[in-house]
């Protein structure tokens, strides 16, 4: 019985601060003709949720028998955001066990890059990712540094609202390589709402 008093009142209330609070909205006000009025403007926005969504993996190939070396596998990035979006890349990392360490693409001329011998070969390598589809850029990962996980924007492929775009990996590396291997690397990102 007291429940069923307790929401009566409850109701009651609730109904009289909603007729109160249309009353005060609804409430017009005279407009001086000489010096005019103001009106209130009220609005709300909504955070923007960015959902863009990356490949797990991107795959390269150093074939040094070949013309032409390196090949990579395009992948796909999508903005399912209704804003632009920039994927900013921050750096790539050599994983435990990988010893060609990411260094400067500017550490080396491209005829240096060719003539690196075995010892430079193995333990060197410039990587980057570059846009397959769109506006052609080109971004390099800043040299790793022991220990150390990449956070500054080394570059960025600015994303359209509801579109999509192609990257791949880029390389600079020798040809010298005395047995095959693996190597393993962590691409870093971050992705933001586009700036001005």
């Amino acid at each position: 019985m007291r429940t069923s008093f307790l929401k009566k009142v409850t109701t009651g209330v609730l109904l009289l601060s909603l007729l109160f609070g249309s009353a005060v909205a609804s409430a017009d006000q005279p407009i001086d003709p000489d010096n005019g009025s103001t009106v209130d403007v009220v609005g709300t926005a909504s955070a923007t949720t960015i959902v863009v969504t990356m490949p797990t993996v991107l795959s390269f190939a150093i074939n040094p028998n070949n013309v032409k070396p390196f090949t990579s596998v395009p992948a796909t990035v999508v903005n399912s955001t209704y804003a632009p979006v920039d994927l900013q890349i921050l750096g790539i990392t050599s994983t435990s066990g990988t010893d060609t360490k990411v260094v400067d693409v500017t550490s080396h001329t491209d005829q240096e890059w060719s003539a690196l011998g075995r010892s430079a070969t193995t333990s060197q390598i410039a990587l980057g990712l570059e846009s397959v589809s769109g506006t052609p850029i080109t971004v390099w990962s800043p040299a790793e540094i022991e220990g150390v996980t990449p956070s500054v924007s080394a570059g960025t492929f600015p994303l359209e609202p509801n579109s999509s775009e192609e990257i791949q990996v880029v390389a600079k590396h020798g040809n010298a390589w005395d047995v095959a291997k693996t190597l393993n690397y962590k691409l870093y990102v971050r992705v933001a709402l586009t700036e001005g």
